[in-house]
């Protein structure tokens, strides 16, 4: 190979370097510089540490875009300054049903399905490290904890349960997104 035939290879390997290096760098920035991030866009349309079933993906007052038409959802946006989270969710058997926590940069923390339930539903607290630990300190040595009891990186966030109904199921699907509950525990 000619000198010249090398300058042009690590002048192109270069230039494929920088392209990636900048690639990179633009999608670990555009999450943070976004305005119009998923949390934003919920905070625009639902109350904070109230449940709002939002409405079907694809329609023109969807809330979330890209997600799955056939899929219905709600979510409870939360701020664990004011203390811990519960949210219950009642699940029938039939239809699938997930629950998923997002932290207020978006990133989905934890996650659970109807395979998890307990009595009917998906029962969960999420928490800071601090409120776990007074928790902790409240709990009676001798006395199992029932709770499902999850930390979550970010004080504010979100909490979206899905449901996928039958064929048919979607008035169903819709009233057991209405029983889904989001409030703020008091320690007792």
């Amino acid at each position: 190979m000619s000198q010249r035939g090398i300058v042009a290879a690590l002048t192109l390997l270069a230039i494929v370097f920088a392209a990636g290096i900048v690639h990179v760098a633009s999608l670990l920035i555009l999450p943070r510089v976004a305005p119009d991030d998923a949390f934003a866009r919920l905070a625009a349309a639902t109350p904070e540490n109230g449940v709002s079933v939002l409405p079907r993906a694809g329609s023109p007052g969807a809330v979330l875009p890209g997600g799955d038409p056939s899929v219905a959802s709600a979510v409870c946006r939360y701020d664990l300054d004011r203390g811990p989270l519960r949210v219950v969710a009642p699940v029938d058997g039939e239809a699938f049903t997930a629950m998923t926590l997002h932290s207020r940069s978006g990133v989905a923390f934890y996650g659970l399905n109807d395979r998890s339930r307990i009595d009917d539903r998906l029962d969960i607290v999420v928490m800071t490290a601090r409120q776990l630990e007074a928790a902790k300190d409240r709990d009676a040595a001798d006395a199992p904890v029932r709770d499902v009891r999850v930390v979550a990186p970010e004080p504010r966030g979100f909490v979206r349960v899905d449901v996928l109904p039958r064929v048919g199921g979607d008035a169903e699907a819709r009233r057991a997104l209405s029983a889904v509950s989001c409030r703020v525990e008091r320690p007792s």
